[in-house]
Formats: structure tokens, C-alpha cells, sequence
């Protein structure tokens, strides 16, 4: 019999009704929590379009700083190389995905986009 253990990874999903209500704060505050506190590895995905809140929370400089608006066009060849390329890693286990702060980068959301995304982080994470 395998004894190999399933890895079943958690989704806490964040969403506010109308910008200012501090979601991004929120969802920001408790992945640097549990990057810190837990032997996890924790991705936060920022869906904020156009919005800079992570940037500054983390303290991520904007110049030369990749985010997902820079797949959009690849998004069926992600694999880990490419998401390497992609992620801000930081020192606890905490993994950072920028939203794009060109609002015309916003193809991720068509086409099952995201969903590929996702599927492709969970694998790799």
C-alpha cells in the first residue's frame, strides 16, 4: 500500500464590495500571517487590477517588476520556469503574483484564462 500523502491545497478567497473597503489589506495581512506562522507555502494571487496596494504593502518596487498582465499571452505554455519568472519570493514562504497596473492587460479573465492559471499554480505550489 502507498503511503504517500495527497497534497490538498487551501484557496481563501478575499473579495470586497467596492474599492477602500480594505480587502487588499486584509487578504495582504493574513498571507504574510500565514507565511510566517505556518510551515505552508502561500501564494497570494492579487486580482486588483490596475491597483498597487500589494506593491506597497510588500514594499515591491513598480519598475521591472513582472506581473500576470505579462502571460496573458502565453498563458497556455505555463509551467514552473515561466512561473518562477513570475512570482516575488520572499524570505518566509510567502509567493507574490502582482496584478498588471495597465488596465488593458486584463486578458487573463477571458477565455478560461485564470482558470488555467490557477490550475498551473496549483500544480507548481
Amino acid at each position: 500500500m502507498n503511503d504517500l500523502k495527497v497534497r490538498e491545497p487551501k484557496i481563501i478567497f478575499f473579495s470586497g464590495a467596492k474599492g477602500g473597503c480594505g480587502c487588499s489589506f486584509i487578504a495582504d495581512s493574513i498571507a504574510a500571517y500565514f507565511s510566517m506562522k505556518t510551515n505552508k507555502n502561500v501564494v497570494l494571487l492579487d486580482l486588483s487590477l490596475g491597483k498597487k496596494d500589494s506593491r506597497l504593502v510588500f514594499g515591491v518596487p513598480n519598475e521591472n517588476c513582472r506581473d500576470w498582465g505579462d502571460i496573458e499571452d502565453i498563458v497556455d505554455e505555463l509551467d514552473n520556469k515561466l512561473l518562477r519568472r513570475l512570482v516575488i519570493n520572499f524570505e518566509s514562504s510567502l509567493n507574490l503574483i502582482l496584478p498588471s497596473l495597465r488596465v488593458e492587460k486584463n486578458k487573463i479573465f477571458t477565455s478560461g484564462n485564470l482558470g488555467k492559471l490557477l490550475d498551473s499554480l496549483r500544480e507548481n505550489f
